[in-house]
């Protein structure tokens, strides 16, 4: 496998590919969870199930929501960058070797 070398460290277009994928899959699992969880408690609140205890668990999803909504805005963007980076790597690993640099393809 063809990788990037700087100053002794190894980058794997490959690695990255797999960092982005294990991205993905996190931000999916939390919007869908905390999509369900809004949700399941926004229902037992329309239902009327209410106690004092349910009341501060309604408020804390509530507040949180646009957090979580902010968080998985964030989750894409990182993904993109890393996409990016992978794409990069690929093409300077297939491109001309470098002159007059500190890094060496492999």
């Amino acid at each position: 496998m063809s990788h990037l070398m700087r100053n002794g460290a190894v980058v794997e277009p490959d690695e990255v590919l797999k960092m982005r994928k294990s991205t993905d899959k996190l931000a999916d699992d939390l919007r869908k969870t905390s999509k369900e969880l809004i949700n399941s408690t926004e229902q037992l609140n329309n239902n009327g199930f209410q106690d004092a205890n349910f009341d501060r668990l309604y408020q804390v999803i509530t507040e949180n929501k646009k957090h979580l909504e902010e968080l998985d805005k964030v989750m894409l963007d990182f993904s993109k960058y890393l996409k990016f980076i992978e794409e990069n790597i690929r093409e300077l690993i297939e491109g001309d070797p470098f002159k007059k640099s500190n890094i060496t393809v492999r």
